[in-house]
């Protein structure tokens, strides 16, 4: 029997209102703000570099 895998979360989402999608966008496509679309979780990962 195979296992069905959880759907993974969109990696990109907008800092203003929340939207999320698969791909980098330089727009949001729900509020049209202008670079707020960002990695999920990048910040953390930036934050821990470098001190590393």
């Amino acid at each position: 029997m195979a296992r069905v895998s959880a759907p993974k979360p969109p990696p990109y989402r907008c800092g203003e209102c929340g939207w999320t999608t698969v791909k980098w966008a330089g727009r949001c496509g729900e509020c049209q703000a202008w670079g707020t679309v960002s990695e999920v979780g990048a910040a953390a990962l930036r934050a821990v570099a470098p001190g590393a």
